[in-house]
């Protein structure tokens, strides 16, 4: 399924444990991704990344991330991984 977002840029809103998990996969797997977070969440992965805990191990991930949606550039896709 990663070859269907082959040269896709990829916005996450919401970048909390589902939305930041699946950020840093993707980052990981060469996309083209940005996260959209605010407040301490923001601050944090700017200065830390996505910490991920798998079978490969414990590492961080460093992706971009802006505060709004209006910092985005022209995505092609837009995944929301809010609380409902």
């Amino acid at each position: 399924c990663w070859g269907i977002m082959a040269d896709m840029k990829i916005a996450i809103i919401g970048a909390g444990a589902v939305g930041g998990y699946f950020g840093a996969r993707l980052k990981e797997a060469g996309k083209d991704v940005t996260l959209v977070a605010r407040g301490e969440t923001l601050e944090r992965l700017r200065s830390s990344g996505v910490a991920i805990q798998d079978p490969a191990g414990s590492r961080i991930v460093q992706v971009p991330v802006v505060a709004s949606v209006q910092e985005l550039g022209e995505e092609d896709v837009v995944l929301v991984g809010t609380k409902a």
